[in-house]
């Protein structure tokens, strides 16, 4: 579930020139996230391992040694799931929608399965695949009716630019490309850009923010999603998240927070709501979901450890002991 997703319908106007979107849009978004990456707030040592959702500072020789899950949320982090290794993350997600706009009344129920498949070449190359299938039931100005929708189907890969440093966060750029449907309308393919950044605040928080151009060729939508993450214990996180969208007649605000669960290395739970912050319409959803990892690395860490023995306690706290582990 990243950036726009198919759940989620849309009914504000907007200005339809391009560029004057493309110009607000770019000066909302600089303006919510500069004060945040001008702070140079003081950190724990570099190496202490950060663990749950996309909190590990990691250099490029190291090899990633716990989940890193973009669940739960829709943004997604610049760093990808460790060199070699091979990742699925699942939900399960409720959706309601009543409808009140432009002389619709009526509403719109979902309950849907995503799937994204992971898989990094090396530590800056990711390669995934987002899948959806959902059951949807549509009454709408005393018209009822219902449709089974398997799509959209993505297919993208990622690049880390940089590792972060000081007040300068971790970059990463991503594109790929969906076959997408709408409602009452004909299936179709587009590509989509964006570019994610993730800043460490402090020991346990992390800030991360996405920009993205979507269905750049039939109808373009653009986006922005503020997410702010803080450790609770070595296996428990929470985050708070906000998301827009825009497009030439469309305009659309949400908000949603959850937690997740670390249950060992290669094993998280998570649980996350939200609901819309506009007027004219009132939408809830919830989500719960699981990520698994195959870790292709994990002997190379066990013969690396200086007993010879697998990691057990992945604290935030718990040094690497492993640099320089391809």
């Amino acid at each position: 579930m990243k950036y726009f997703h198919p759940y989620f319908s849309t009914s504000l106007k907007m200005p339809n020139n391009i560029y004057l979107r493309l110009l607000i849009f770019i000066i909302s978004f600089l303006g919510m996230s500069s004060y945040t990456f001008s702070q140079d707030l003081p950190k724990s040592e570099p190496d202490y391992t950060r663990i749950v959702r996309n909190q590990h500072h990691r250099s490029n020789t190291q090899t990633i040694d716990i989940v890193n899950s973009n669940r739960p949320g829709f943004s997604v982090s610049p760093y990808n799931v460790g060199k070699g290794n091979f990742q699925v993350e699942s939900g399960l997600m409720g959706y309601s929608e009543l409808l009140g706009v432009n002389g619709i009344n009526g509403s719109i129920k979902s309950i849907g399965l995503d799937i994204t498949l992971r898989y990094a070449i090396n530590n800056k190359i990711e390669i995934y695949s987002d899948f959806y299938t959902k059951q949807n039931w549509y009454d709408v100005d005393s018209s009822k009716s219902s449709n089974l929708s398997i799509l959209p189907a993505t297919l993208g890969v990622s690049y880390r630019i940089n590792e972060g440093e000081g007040f300068i966060p971790t970059m990463a750029i991503r594109g790929d490309i969906t076959h997408f449907e709408n409602y009452n309308e004909s299936s179709k393919t587009d590509f989509s850009l964006a570019f994610a950044t993730q800043h460490e605040l402090a020991t346990n928080w992390v800030f991360i923010t996405n920009l993205k151009a979507d269905r750049i060729i039939t109808d373009t939508k653009l986006g922005a999603i503020l997410g702010l993450t803080n450790t609770i214990t070595p296996d428990w996180s929470w985050f708070v998240e906000y998301f827009g969208s825009y497009t030439n007649s469309e305009f659309n605000n949400f908000a949603n927070a959850g937690m997740a669960y670390l249950i060992n290395d290669d094993i998280q739970l998570d649980i996350f709501g939200g609901t819309n912050v506009d007027i004219n319409k009132t939408t809830y959803y919830l989500s719960v979901g699981i990520s698994w990892r195959l870790d292709r690395n994990k002997n190379r860490r066990k013969y690396n450890s200086p007993d010879g023995s697998e990691r057990v306690d992945h604290s935030i706290y718990t040094k690497y002991k492993n640099k320089g582990v391809e």
